[in-house]
């Protein structure tokens, strides 16, 4: 839900600065990001993509990798009858009015704009980011403040075979953060006999819960309390029949790469 905040010109431009000082010193799971507008004057209705203009104005942002906290638009209309709105995704705030009066909206001073504070409480991060408005409007600035977000998604990282007779040993260097570690049989059954895992400080772990009869279609899984980085992991498997070998699959839930 939007809130719209007026307030005396001196406190406006007071709380601007706290804002600013406040930013530099914010956790690093959360940004904000200054967008200007000069000034800019729009007659009738316009869209402001924020998406595309973050991406113009910090081209290292990860926006892929952020939700929307909040946004707050700086600007001001003729005779207080100008309106603006945020979209995300398919959700729409209400429409708040953006404060003016006819005779300072060509006035450059900080204390003649005001603010609309819109807060995204759905916590919604997926399809457009805009802002709209409505009637004759003069907008100074956008400022978006973004949290980061951890994704997370299954990694089909290896297949293994077994020989038909005999046991066999593989070790795979996985160098990667992960929740969740998964066996899939595919092809006849096999027999995990052990998985070791080494983690990057050098522990090991015997994850137990990954041994034993794996049946085709049948799914192992061991799952870490907090994600652990990984350096390796050692299989230990034979075919369960003697003279038919078997087949699986190794599955890794790590954190998807952050691309820019």
């Amino acid at each position: 839900m939007a809130t719209l905040q007026y307030v005396l010109p001196t406190f406006w431009e007071c709380a601007l600065l706290i804002l600013a000082l406040l930013s530099t010193s914010s956790a690093a799971h959360a940004d904000t990001y200054t967008l200007s507008l000069h000034d800019q004057v729009y007659n009738q209705g316009h869209t402001l993509k924020l998406k595309k203009m973050l991406k113009k104005r910090f081209p290292n942002l990860n926006i892929r990798n952020s939700v929307i906290n909040k946004v707050t638009l700086i600007g001001k209309s003729k005779n207080g009858q100008g309106k603006a709105k945020l979209n995300i995704g398919e959700h729409a705030s209400n429409a708040e009015t953006l404060m003016g009066r006819d005779y300072n909206f060509d006035n450059p001073a900080a204390y003649t704009f005001d603010g609309i504070e819109f807060n995204n409480q759905q916590e919604l991060q997926h399809g457009k980011w805009q802002i709209r408005t409505n009637g004759t409007v003069k907008l100074r600035k956008v400022i978006v403040d973004l949290d980061t977000v951890e994704r997370w998604a299954w990694q089909e990282y290896d297949t293994f075979y077994s020989r038909k007779y005999g046991k066999s040993d593989d070790v795979l260097h996985i160098d990667q953060t992960v929740k969740d570690i998964k066996l899939t049989g595919f092809h006849n059954t096999a027999h995990i006999n052990k998985a070791i895992v080494t983690f990057n400080n050098g522990k090991t772990l015997n994850l137990k819960s990954l041994a034993g009869k794996l049946m085709n279609g049948e799914s192992k899984k061991a799952t870490f309390r907090n994600a652990r980085l990984i350096k390796n992991i050692k299989l230990y498997y034979q075919p369960k029949h003697k003279g038919k070998n078997a087949g699986f699959t190794l599955d890794l839930f790590t954190q998807e790469e952050m691309s820019h």
